[in-house]
């Protein structure tokens, strides 16, 4: 069970869990949408938060259930070999150890991390939003997030050197139109102004933002998998970076805007988490003594699975797939305070929905333990929660 103020994800975005109903619809890890089929209140019980080592967050009772992964020795004791010494040989001829799943409360959750073990939780499939009507092109509205200056009017103005003309050349391709500057000469980088998008960008709220005030509208961080993957490629692509090894990261002056970003990740199946610098100091050609900046919001150590974050060449040759699940391991679980919670059931033969920070959890297992053998009891239950149950019985005798 859970928080009446957590969250659970669902088709339209994200609702309470004090909110749900059955029937609701909710998205699971698995890239697919499932209905709520049990609303169970459990009353004041111990809560916990639990901690991914990418910095995502969720709250839970001490007898929640948790789907986790956990590699586990995978050897055969063979006996002594000529010198005393043990041998051992993998069970299947290849790998020393395996990765296994296990379903455990809370209460186990934590005594394993605290023991120093390491539990990741599963990875999820890019979350399924609808496609939305969207007035900007996800690209273009990304790009511009991050390299545009935005005036009151709504006029978006870019610069662009050499190197990154092949992104001027692609919003054309999707239908934008540019003017050069006046203020550009031979000796500058080009300014060019983005054609008639100045009552969207207005429509958005953009117009006027500043670089440390910027954020994404939010009908663009709930648009289709394949409009926030262009979302995140025109972000990464204007102020994004990747290094020769394949670290990639993304650094505004806005706090939101990488908040933004990171969820974005986050509902793309992929881990991350910020980091900020501070003492920032800059020059310019115009200013050759260091000036005092805004803090830098670094969002660092991106894994995104199957899903390039860059268009623009000289970035996306450099992408290389990353495999592993490290964001995802649980770092602590530590108790906060009793409270009212409430679980609930979803349809999915697995069992799963999602949570607070994109984070995968598991459904109640609701069993319920009668000291009888009579078939009505069975069949009341079933009427009032309009869920088929089972009978288990045990082998032992009286």
């Amino acid at each position: 069970a859970q928080p009446l103020t957590s969250k659970v994800l669902t088709p339209n975005g994200w609702k309470l869990m004090g909110d749900i109903v059955v029937g609701d619809e909710v998205l699971t890890p698995y890239g697919t949408v499932t209905k709520v089929t049990g609303v169970y209140p459990k009353g004041i019980r111990p809560v916990y938060g639990l901690q991914l080592r990418d910095g995502s967050y969720a709250e839970s009772c001490n007898e929640h259930l948790w789907q986790i992964e956990r590699y586990k020795t995978n050897v055969d004791y063979k006996g002594l070999d000529e010198d005393g010494k043990k041998i051992y040989e993998p069970y299947d001829g290849q790998k020393t150890c395996k990765l296994v799943q296990e379903v455990i409360s809370t209460d186990e959750l934590k005594s394993r991390v605290d023991k120093g073990r390491q539990i990741n939780l599963p990875k999820i499939a890019p979350v399924v939003y609808p496609e939305k009507d969207l007035s900007i092109h996800p690209y273009v509205l990304g790009y511009l997030m991050g390299d545009a200056n935005f005036d009151e009017k709504g006029h978006a103005t870019l610069t662009l050197g050499n190197k990154d003309l092949e992104v001027k050349v692609y919003m054309e391709s999707l239908g934008y139109e540019f003017n050069q500057s006046n203020n550009s000469t031979p000796e500058k980088t080009p300014v060019y102004y983005v054609k008639n998008v100045c009552d969207k960008v207005r429509d958005l709220r953009l117009n006027g933002k500043v670089s440390f005030e910027k954020s994404i509208p939010e009908i663009y961080m709930q648009g289709s998998i394949k409009q926030r993957i262009a979302l995140l490629q025109g972000l990464m692509d204007s102020d994004g970076t990747i290094s020769q090894t394949g670290e990639i990261e993304f650094t505004s002056a806005s706090e939101q805007l990488a908040k933004d970003v990171q969820t974005l990740v986050r509902s793309l199946g992929g881990r991350v988490d910020i980091h900020v610098k501070e003492n920032v100091f800059y020059t310019s050609p115009t200013q050759s003594t260091k000036k005092q900046a805004r803090p830098a919001y670094r969002v660092q150590n991106i894994r995104l699975f199957d899903i390039n974050p860059f268009k623009l060449e000289r970035k996306a040759s450099r992408w290389m797939q990353r495999c592993d699940n490290s964001g995802n391991r649980v770092v602590s679980v530590e108790y906060l305070r009793d409270e009212q919670v409430q679980c609930i059931r979803v349809e999915d033969e697995r069992h799963l929905y999602i949570t607070d920070d994109f984070i995968p959890t598991h459904n109640t297992s609701n069993i319920v333990f009668l000291k009888s053998t009579d078939d009505s009891m069975l069949d009341t239950l079933q009427k009032m929660s309009g869920i088929t149950h089972k009978a288990f019985t045990n082998s032992k005798r009286s």
